[in-house]
């Protein structure tokens, strides 16, 4: 990402472009084309649905992109970050002619503009002039873009899951304007926004975009009106918190099933989470000392509510996160089969249940197993009689479970083979069997 700051030249627009966004709902985004000193730049022109505070868009924000997709279609990722404030993102099917024509530009250029528009019909604009460099994911892509067949339908399903779960966390915005080119006509229906000047900025002091930088922490104190909106932030945090968790859960028995990389990924993002509660709690203290209304009182507390569970929600997924992290699949190949043993046989890493995933984990974990039940066979005295042994080998049984849903004959004979302590517990336990069928060993019923 790279910090965008804004700046106040005279633009031109696309008068229709202008009519058809300001009459699309708030919370969205449309792209098109702005000229500024006769320079034609690429535009992304969002709707945040509030007027943004001097003091954030002073700070500007960071703006982030990505390439979603796969083989079969590809998905242009847009972020907007107002650090302290709120997040924006907007998905764009790359296959609509305006976003291929105004992707393009900006891979070419290397500049572009963003235009903040308020409720109020307010305009904040920015101008990035950030060079390849940071481009790079676009411009790697950029051939597959420009022949993205992506379908409607495949839009619909990538967005519906984006909204379900967005990341980084922050508000969707509506793709809108789509598929017109003649929004990029600025000759023949054009119109003008002209600058409101301020102390800090003017027109004759572009402010280029920068390398990212922590934004000083400023004491910030939002207005009540932005309740609903940090209201629906923390609502959604708390969605994606119990989510992610009901995920881990789901997983716990199988942390093999995951890489470092996912793991280390939800943690940054539960710490991020754990970092924003000071500052939800600081900004509702106060809002309760500022006279609220006894609606506004009621969202209050339902906000220190979710902030609450917030908190214990992501606390338990740390705890969760950090139980699971020795047993990823990279965790695992990490060590050799007397490492990993010894972790089953501590109980740092849990067996795992169902069907391997791969032939190579189905060798390294019978390798495990064979390992462990070859130190317990090899421990039992010479002299120990089959009682002895059960009680001795009994907390290993599901281990020896495990080894024999996961092995063939030839398999078994192979372990049994290299591991005289595990042919030992194999055919003590192939005595145990015959004698009970026999009726030799009595079982009580």
């Amino acid at each position: 990402m790279s910090n965008i700051y804004p700046l106040l030249p005279k633009l031109t627009l696309n008068r229709r472009f202008v009519q058809d966004f300001l009459d699309a709902p708030e919370l969205s985004c449309a792209v098109g084309v702005i000229a500024e000193r006769k320079q034609v730049l690429p535009l992304l022109a969002l709707r945040p649905g509030i007027a943004l505070p001097g003091h954030v868009t002073e700070r500007g924000f960071e703006f982030g992109h990505s390439v979603l997709g796969d083989s079969d279609y590809e998905i242009v990722q847009f972020t907007f970050d107002f650090r302290g404030f709120a997040s924006y993102h907007v998905l764009l099917n790359p296959s609509d002619p305006v976003v291929c024509e105004v992707l393009q530009r900006m891979v070419e250029l290397g500049s572009y503009f963003i235009l903040a528009i308020a409720p109020d019909e307010h305009v904040t604009a920015f101008r990035a002039d950030i060079g390849a460099p940071k481009l790079t994911g676009l411009i790697d892509h950029l051939p597959r873009i420009l022949r993205s067949a992506t379908s409607g339908a495949q839009y619909d399903k990538v967005l519906a899951k984006f909204y379900q779960r967005p990341e980084p966390p922050g508000h969707v915005l509506e793709w809108v304007c789509r598929g017109d080119l003649s929004y990029l006509d600025l000759v023949k229906d054009r119109m003008e926004l002209s600058p409101a000047s301020t102390p800090e900025l003017s027109a004759d002091t572009p402010i280029q975009s920068v390398e990212h930088e922590d934004p000083p922490q400023d004491d910030i104190n939002h207005p009540i009106a932005m309740l609903p909106m940090i209201a629906e932030i923390t609502a959604g945090e708390l969605q994606a918190a119990s989510d992610l968790q009901q995920s881990l859960r789901e997983a716990r028995s199988r942390p093999h099933i995951l890489g470092d990389a996912e793991v280390n990924r939800a943690t940054r993002l539960c710490n991020s989470q754990m970092a924003m509660v000071p500052t939800y709690r600081e900004q509702l203290s106060r809002w309760r000392q500022a006279s609220p209304s006894r609606s506004q009182r009621e969202a209050l507390s339902r906000l220190s509510k979710d902030i609450d569970q917030i908190e214990m929600t992501v606390a338990e997924t740390l705890a969760l996160l950090k139980e699971m992290a020795p047993g990823t699949i990279d965790a695992v190949l990490r060590m050799d089969d007397g490492e990993l043993g010894m972790a089953v046989f501590e109980g740092r890493i849990k067996p795992p249940k169902g069907e391997p995933l791969s032939e190579e984990l189905r060798r390294r974990e019978q390798r495990t197993i064979a390992v462990m039940l070859d130190a317990v066979g090899g421990n039992i005295p010479a002299h120990a009689n089959l009682l002895e042994f059960l009680a001795v080998s009994a907390p290993q049984m599901p281990l020896f479970e495990r080894l024999m849903a996961i092995c063939n004959e030839e398999d078994i004979n192979s372990l049994c083979g290299e591991y005289p302590g595990l042919y030992r517990f194999a055919k003590t336990m192939e005595e145990i069997a015959t004698g009970i069928r026999s009726g030799t060993i009595s079982v009580p019923y």
